[in-house]
């Protein structure tokens, strides 16, 4: 099952929409900097890492277009390049042409706000574009050739972004993150994390992205860690892909299941936990594959992976061999994801233990305010495929609903959207999904993840 990564940010009449990473969210940002507070624009950056965003980024133009055809609409990001003929009709820029807008004078947002709205953290991009050739991956096409912002460019925008703040988080991100290089200062990633750390005190902790197993900066990032746990979250993300060597050499990955265990071990001797990046169901994926991948989590027992059915893309290596059928995928992705609910379950790092317990406070905190407030709002009923009935309910975001959406498997990936959209887009919004006998999912997990209330009907 996909989860839907869209998220929503406005500033006066500007509102900005993504649908892909972090690093679209700061571009959108970015981009929104160069346009005037008072014009009526919206900006729309998009994903095309899997075919799925795909089909979000033109549901939610469509549902935009619908509602706002007054505002001037700008489409951003990988799927400009990758779908060009879906946005003709609009003002477009892809990730090569953003870079030559966005020069060295206009890497401040509005408002110098690069925050999340969950968490008081500061996200920085310092790295973008990706030189290696996976047989999945279509981002080293959409993203081209790797660039690493100057540390020194890296500190105004942090100075201009914190202000008077006394304590801050730091989230460093890239496409590949190991391979920052300010060739100037001859910085790699570790230096720049200890020279953020000694330039700005307010530092309360740094979070950085995942890391490619391949490159000789991981081992580097982990002793940093361990020799900084006062500054540094004390976790790293791995983009594993998969625990079988088979599988790795056919994606044409640059590393093999030995170095995913020697970057464990040295890990678990630095008392510091890991997650991975993983994905099921590649076309030359087998039973015996995917089983030596099971059979690595369960020794290793990695923690927060972010699980991906493989998604065929044009114009990658992978696109001319044979998919397998679906519901072989979304069974091995319900396998994994069973086994990373086991393992959390299980963890015995007090650290991540705290940060699961706040995360499920928060969200049972939500749901008792929701049931609060069920008597005291109006209720609608959303047919998701009414984009008419969606616009009049979104152009009035200020108004308080309940809105109750019949969920049906058939059309899952309209669900989530639709379910993450209302709730980023609209502050005041409580969501029943009326399930049936249909429904397979784990009610109290799809709950948690959905951020709804769960009827069978």
């Amino acid at each position: 099952m996909f989860w839907s990564n869209y998220k929503f940010n406005n500033y006066n009449n500007i509102q900005i929409h993504t649908t892909g990473c972090e690093l679209s969210v700061f571009d959108a940002k970015k981009f929104a900097s160069t346009l005037n507070k008072n014009d009526k624009a919206i900006i729309i950056n998009t994903c095309s890492f899997i075919e799925q965003r795909e089909k979000e980024n033109q549901l939610l133009l469509n549902i935009l277009y619908r509602t706002f055809n007054d505002y001037k609409f700008y489409i951003l990001g990988c799927d400009v390049k990758n779908n060009a003929n879906v946005y003709k009709n609009y003002t477009t820029y892809d990730n090569e042409q953003l870079r030559n807008i966005l020069n060295d004078d206009l890497n401040t947002c509005l408002n110098n706000d690069y925050r999340y709205e969950d968490k008081d953290a500061i996200f920085l991009k310092i790295q973008d574009g990706c030189s290696h050739k996976c047989s999945f991956c279509i981002i080293n096409k959409l993203r081209g050739k790797p660039y690493s912002l100057p540390y020194q460019l890296i500190v105004k925008n942090l100075k201009n972004t914190i202000k008077n703040s006394k304590k801050i988080i730091i989230e460093l991100n890239g496409t590949e993150i190991c391979n920052y290089y300010d060739e100037t200062l001859n910085y790699k990633i570790t230096d720049v994390l200890e020279n953020l750390i000694k330039d700005f005190p307010e530092i309360e902790k740094i979070v950085i992205s995942s890391l490619d197993p391949a490159s000789l900066e991981v081992e580097k990032i982990i002793n940093f860690i361990s020799n900084h746990r006062d500054k540094m979250v004390n976790h790293i993300h791995l983009s594993v892909q998969s625990g079988s060597d088979s599988i790795l050499k056919d994606m044409k990955r640059r590393h093999n299941v030995k170095r995913i265990k020697d970057i464990h071990y040295l890990a678990l001797k630095n008392n510091i936990t890991i997650g991975w990046d993983l994905i099921v169901g590649y076309p030359t994926e087998t039973e015996e594959h995917f089983n030596e991948t099971v059979s690595l989590i369960k020794e290793l027992k990695p923690l927060m992976q972010t699980i991906f059915i493989y998604s065929p893309r044009k114009n990658t290596e992978s696109y001319l061999l044979k998919d397998l059928p679906e519901n072989i995928k979304k069974e091995r992705f319900n396998i994994i994801q069973n086994l990373v609910l086991e393992n959390i379950k299980n963890c015995d790092s007090k650290s991540y233990k705290e940060y699961i317990n706040n995360s499920k406070n928060i969200k049972d905190n939500k749901k008792q305010l929701y049931e609060n407030l069920i008597n005291e709002i109006d209720e609608i009923w959303l047919n998701i495929d009414n984009i008419n009935q969606l616009s009049n309910i979104i152009k009035n975001r200020e108004h308080s609903y309940i809105i109750n959406i019949k969920y049906n498997v058939n059309k899952e990936f309209k669900i989530f959207f639709i379910i993450n959209f209302l709730k980023e887009y609209m502050e005041n919004v409580s969501i029943i999904l009326h399930i049936n006998e249909t429904f397979k999912e784990n009610i109290q997990e799809f709950e948690t993840k959905c951020g709804c209330i769960i009827k069978r009907d």
